[in-house]
């Protein structure tokens, strides 16, 4: 059974989606590349490009990790938590924003070790209908991936192109994962960018024999302006599949984070009360 508090966030899901209206016509992250990178005919060099886009913003990403921990309205890790809000960003413009935090019974390499195995599972075996999975590469610490998305549009499915890279980092007092997409549409000119930061990291506080790690996430999804718009306007059919991909990602990714943390929360609360009636 999930945790109150997850069934709680749960059921705010559907009344926080109806607040995302306004993100539709609005700007969103900056991009020095055309939008229309991975998607004309030389899809195998624009994906190059794009991965060396991807690699540079996780090392600058990667340098964040304390700023987005210390800025997270879930931030103090002493209680289970996970929260949505649309924010502003000086540059970027509007974007979304999922952030969890949850304290564990474990160190952190054991929540680190679980959460590895299943990403590797997840990237090894997720086929749909409405995703396809190109390429898929892990390393011990890092993996690449490029994949098909398919959304319903107004005159039939829209096809989008999405290139994930992602990288781990490891220091003595706690274990990072640092994740960054980008995801394409030609047809209509549409550039997607998502940013993840997930830490398994020693409690700052309290009674470090009961929750002595803290498992904090933070998800953010941004749209580019379509290409060729002016003002950040585009039109019906444009607005519609940029709302749907905006809704649909942000539900998958609070949804994901829920899950993760119920599966952390059940697995090693069971661990250690078996281990204290041994």
């Amino acid at each position: 059974m999930l945790n109150v508090a997850l069934k709680d966030a749960i059921k705010k899901q559907h009344e926080i989606h109806q607040s995302l209206q306004h993100i539709v016509s609005k700007r969103g992250f900056h991009s020095k590349h055309d939008s229309n990178l991975l998607c004309n005919d030389g899809l195998a060099a624009n994906e190059s490009m794009a991965v060396a886009e991807l690699q540079t913003c996780v090392k600058q990403m990667a340098l964040e990790i304390d700023l987005i921990l210390q800025t997270s309205c879930v931030a103090n890790g002493t209680s289970v938590a996970c929260a949505m809000e649309v924010k502003e960003h000086s540059l970027s413009g509007q974007y979304i924003e999922v952030q969890s935090t949850t304290p564990l019974r474990c160190d952190f390499q054991e929540a680190d070790r679980m959460n590895w195995r299943l990403l590797v599972e997840a990237n090894k075996t997720l086929v749909t209908d409405r995703y396809y999975m190109k390429r898929c590469e892990f390393t011990d610490d890092s993996f690449e991936k490029s994949y098909k998305l398919i959304l319903d549009g107004v005159s039939g499915p829209v096809e989008l192109h999405g290139v994930t890279l992602l990288r781990k980092c490891e220091e003595p007092h706690r274990i990072a994962y640092v994740w960054t997409s980008r995801i394409d549409s030609r047809t209509f000119g549409l550039t997607f960018r998502e940013k993840g930061w997930i830490v398994f990291s020693c409690s700052p506080g309290g009674d470090k024999t009961q929750s002595p790690t803290v498992f904090q996430s933070c998800y953010q999804l941004f749209s580019d302006p379509p290409t060729g718009s002016t003002g950040g306007s585009c039109n019906p059919e444009t607005d519609l599949l940029r709302e749907s991909l905006m809704r649909s990602r942000s539900y998958k990714m609070q949804t994901d984070t829920l899950q993760a943390q119920n599966m952390m929360l059940t697995k090693f609360s069971a661990f250690r009360l078996q281990k204290a009636q041994a």
